[in-house]
C-alpha cells in the first residue's frame, strides 16, 4: 500500500497493511487509504481540541499559582534568583557547588546563592565557605605540628 504523507498515525496504519493482500482492488485500496486519512483527521482534530481546552496560557498559571503555594507554604517571601526558591538547582556537571573537574552530566545539588533555604534574605551554611575554612584550619594545625 503506498501512502504518502508525513503524518505518523496515517503512516503508521500503512505499515500495517503493508503486504496484506486482502485488499485486491484499487478501489478498495483507495478506500483503505480514505479510512486511514480519516482516522489521522480525527487524530489531529482531538489533539487541538485539547490544546484549546488547555492552553499554554492556562497551564502556565497554573504552574505559577503552584509554585507560588509551595513558597507560600516554605515561608519564602523573596526568593532565591538562582534556584527560584527551590534550594536545589542542576549544575552543568558532576562537580556541583564544588566546582573542580566534573563528569558529563547534570547534578542536582545544594543551591550555590541560598545554600538550601531557598529565600534570598535568610541563607543557610555557607558550605563552600565552611569548607575552605575547614582546609585552612587543617593546613594551620599541620605547620604547627611540623614545627
Amino acid at each position: 500500500m503506498n501512502v504518502k504523507s508525513h503524518h505518523p498515525l496515517q503512516e503508521l496504519l500503512a505499515q500495517l497493511l503493508h503486504g496484506i493482500e486482502t485488499v485486491p482492488t484499487k478501489e478498495q485500496r483507495a478506500m483503505v487509504q480514505r479510512a486511514c486519512k480519516a482516522a489521522a483527521d480525527w487524530h489531529d482534530e482531538q489533539a487541538q481540541s485539547l490544546r484549546d481546552q488547555y492552553s499554554l496560557c492556562q497551564l502556565g498559571e497554573f504552574q505559577q499559582r503552584v509554585n507560588q503555594y509551595c513558597l507560600d507554604w516554605r515561608g519564602i517571601e523573596n526568593p532565591c534568583k538562582k534556584c527560584g526558591g527551590a534550594g536545589v538547582r542542576a549544575y552543568g556537571s558532576t562537580s556541583g557547588w564544588r566546582g573542580g573537574f566534573g563528569g558529563q552530566m547534570i547534578t542536582n545539588d545544594v543551591c550555590d546563592g541560598c545554600w538550601g533555604s531557598g529565600s534570598s534574605d535568610r541563607s543557610w551554611l555557607n558550605l563552600k565557605r565552611l569548607s575552605l575554612e575547614a582546609r585552612k584550619k587543617m593546613i594551620n594545625e599541620n605547620k604547627r605540628e611540623k614545627q
